[in-house]
């Protein structure tokens, strides 16, 4: 039951970062940045230029690339780089096909289902409110991921 409260505590806190104006990276690190002994005033700028699938170009989703840098912040070594980085991209590689098994994609522009690169198309995410409707869907699933896939991620 605790796990489940906390687990709960950690969503609502990567949603209420999103619903503040921050980007899906951003939510996605702060909210677990303490558990990486990153401060949460430098994850917010660690995972600035990463939402909208970078930058806005609607690449690898932005959600899942805070859950990139938290997997990079927890299992890499500098005293085995050529190990801990297979060990990073072992782990990267599981979640992200595990979210697209989930999601059908790890693309921006599928999952959200609007290009923004076509003249009105960030408009119309703005004005159907797709970033709350469905991007906050998304961080949701990632933190259930993280604690699935990270012991120490689960609260």
């Amino acid at each position: 039951m605790l796990e489940n409260q906390k687990l709960y505590t950690a969503k609502n806190k990567a949603i209420k970062v999103f619903s503040k104006g921050y980007n899906c990276a951003q939510a996605i690190f702060y909210a677990y940045c303490s558990k990486v002994g990153i401060k949460e005033a430098d994850a917010e700028k660690i995972a600035a230029g990463f939402g909208g699938g970078i930058a806005m170009n609607q690449n690898i989703c932005g959600a899942l690339t805070g859950a990139i840098i938290l997997i990079g912040c927890k299992y890499f070594d500098s005293n085995d780089v050529k190990g801990s980085k297979r060990k990073v991209y072992k782990k990267v590689n599981m979640f992200l096909g595990e979210f697209e098994k989930l999601h059908g994609s790890i693309n921006c522009k599928e999952l959200i289902g609007v290009d923004f690169s076509v003249k009105g198309g960030l408009q119309e995410a703005r004005e159907k409110d797709l970033f709350n409707k469905i991007c906050s869907k998304y961080i949701e699933s990632i933190c259930s991921l993280l604690a699935k896939h990270i012991p120490e991620f689960k609260e």
